[in-house]
């Protein structure tokens, strides 16, 4: 007969099987409710690079990852191809941020009472439907390292002990794998995992000098900021060494231009008359046609620098405004707002009220942050996830750090429910936008004509495909690469562009460059997005148009014939030469 479980073995296994299945059940509800894809096509460009698809066997060098963490994927996707290991590998590190999540604070509310274990279930399955289930079924490598970073931040803040060598370990191990799966992400980690360090620094009883929470805290925020370092000149190293130095040049000089706001052709032709561009070649390049001779990495440097609208305070209300855009942003934020104010407050009707001053610091820490991403031009939806994540996991770990008096228990109680009941808005909406059937389907449609177009490319294998940006990039993670030769599709652009996966990939489909006279080889076709049945080739505005007419006066174009129709929304294209 079995012995029965003590109530001491259940208080320590319950924290763990309710984080499991907290975690399970986000899982199961997203794969039945959703598509699962990814949110934008940079992990798409990823996977393609890793699983073999650009270069006809897996390659591990990819400019915005770190090859710690590409390498061995690249050998797995060697190893078994079937598998999309990137996908895989992700989804498992947001899985390992949540159960740390999870299943830390749910172990430090158990050590407050059976109320507060519940309380604070209650509060992670509403955070949950607010904050993650989006970023899970719309999985973005820039939100991941925000994932593992809650984990790290809610374990930190929570611990009561002294750290052993082995919980050292774990943390230094996912620290690593979140500043190499995204950087600029990584060390905005770091930045709340110092705040969480300092946190259970102060509110343990080691804490009581300065002395020692010097050495609790900054001591350990050295050596990570240490590691990030290796971990960045590292790779940057790496990368040079595969790349050159001629592709980074150009790879800052692109991202300059095109990733910040910047004067148009309208509004400033005179600016790009400077360097030899029409408004047909402004506009190819806007949609990432990067072939013309023209587009080189001083022009898109001087392009970027002498532009009137650079970055600074004159745009920062067009990127909040761009932020805005987002089907979930607005939700999100108030979200965000509503957990830090009654945290907040909860803070101050505990019995140490000056720890609220921890949480404030985080409030101002995240919208310094925002500001600065603001200032930059360079913020969006999940560069704010990054750092709602973890700030949400350290207000909740805060929260179980501290005692209530007897007297103002049901006024923080009442504070935690307003809070909740606030939460619904959002948590409705989240749930609308995260699983649409609409928003779905026109993801897997996407998805289903670039596997259409790949299909149609290899069956083709004479010919070499150049693919405008006006058709629409698949997000989804379920295509495999049967591994048989590099794909016969080249796009005319993206962030590889001019890397030495960019020249290997020309070589290896018989071409000696990828520049506009490309098209004069009798090989090469043009795959639009747009048939020539509804284009005005001579004064329409859009990419074709364009294009066309950058091919006439640049390079004697006389013509273009459809060959065929792939599918509706993807048209094969001959440019005709009189020689």
């Amino acid at each position: 007969m079995t012995a029965p479980t003590s109530p001491r073995r259940m208080q320590r296994w319950l924290p763990l099987v309710a984080a499991l299945l907290c975690v399970a059940g986000i899982y199961v509800v997203c794969v039945l409710k959703s598509g699962m894809t990814y949110l934008t096509n940079d992990d798409m460009s990823i996977q393609t690079t890793l699983s073999g698809v650009k270069a006809g066997e897996p390659y591990a060098f990819v400019p915005f990852v770190n090859v710690l963490v590409t390498a061995p994927l690249a050998l797995l996707y060697s190893l078994a191809s079937s598998v999309q290991w990137w996908f895989v590998y992700s989804h498992a590190l947001v899985a390992v941020g949540l159960l740390l999540t999870h299943g830390t604070l749910l172990w430090a509310a158990g050590q407050r009472g059976r109320l507060a274990f519940v309380g604070m279930l209650v509060a992670l399955l509403a955070t949950d439907a607010a904050f993650v289930v989006y970023p899970i079924t719309k999985l973005g490598f820039t939100i991941v390292p925000g994932m593992v970073g809650a984990g790290l931040v809610a374990w930190a803040v929570c611990r009561r002990n002294a750290w052993s060598w082995p919980a050292r370990a774990l943390g230094i191990v996912l620290f690593v794998l979140a500043v190499a799966h995204r950087e600029e992400s990584g060390i905005i980690v770091l930045c709340y995992v110092a705040l969480a360090l300092l946190a259970s620094r102060l509110l343990s009883d080691e804490g009581g000098t300065v002395t020692e929470v010097v050495r609790g805290t900054l001591l350990p925020v050295g050596v990570l900021a240490a590691i990030a370092l290796v971990l960045v000149m590292g790779n940057r190293l790496v990368q040079r060494q595969v790349n050159g130095n001629d592709y980074e040049a150009y790879n800052d000089a692109r991202s300059g231009l095109l990733d910040y706001p910047h004067d148009t052709y309208d509004e400033n032709p005179e600016l790009y008359q400077s360097v030899g561009w029409d408004a047909d070649l402004y506009q190819l390049v806007s949609d990432w046609c990067l072939m013309d001779e023209r587009v080189t990495t001083d022009n898109l440097r001087y392009l970027s620098q002498n532009s009137h609208r650079q970055t600074g305070l004159a745009t920062m209300g067009e990127q909040w405004d761009a932020l805005m855009e987002h089907a979930l942003a607005k939700h999100c934020l108030v979200a965000w707002a509503v957990v830090m104010v009654a945290v907040t407050l909860l803070l101050l009707l505990s019995d140490r009220p000056t720890i609220a001053w921890l949480n404030v610091a985080s409030v101002v820490g995240t919208l310094l942050l925002w500001g600065l991403q603001l200032y930059t031009g360079r913020i969006l939806y999940r560069t704010v996830m990054v750092s709602i994540l973890p700030s949400v996991s350290l207000a909740l770990g805060l929260v179980l750090r501290v005692g209530f008096a007897p007297e103002r228990r049901r006024v923080a109680i009442a504070c935690a429910v307003a809070a909740l009941l606030a939460l619904m808005p959002a948590i409705a909406r989240s749930a609308s936008v995260s699983f649409d059937q609409e928003r779905i389907q026109s993801r897997l449609d996407a998805a289903q004509r670039v596997e259409q177009i790949n299909d149609y490319a290899m069956a083709h294998p004479d010919l070499v495909y150049v693919q405008g940006s006006n058709i629409e990039g698949s997000t989804s993670p379920r295509k495999t690469y049967p591994g048989q030769r590099p794909t016969n599709i080249l796009k005319w652009g993206g962030s590889d562009y001019n890397s030495a996966l960019h020249f290997l990939r020309i070589r290896r489909n018989g071409l000696d460059d990828l520049t506009g006279k490309v098209f004069r080889n009798d090989r090469v076709r043009f795959v639009s997005g747009t048939s020539l049945e509804d284009a005005d080739l001579e004064h329409g505005q859009d990419s074709l148009a364009a294009f066309y007419r950058w091919q006439r006066d640049a390079y004697g174009a006389t013509g273009m014939v459809q060959e065929d129709e792939i599918c509706p929304g993807a048209y094969v294209l001959r440019l005709e030469f009189n020689n």
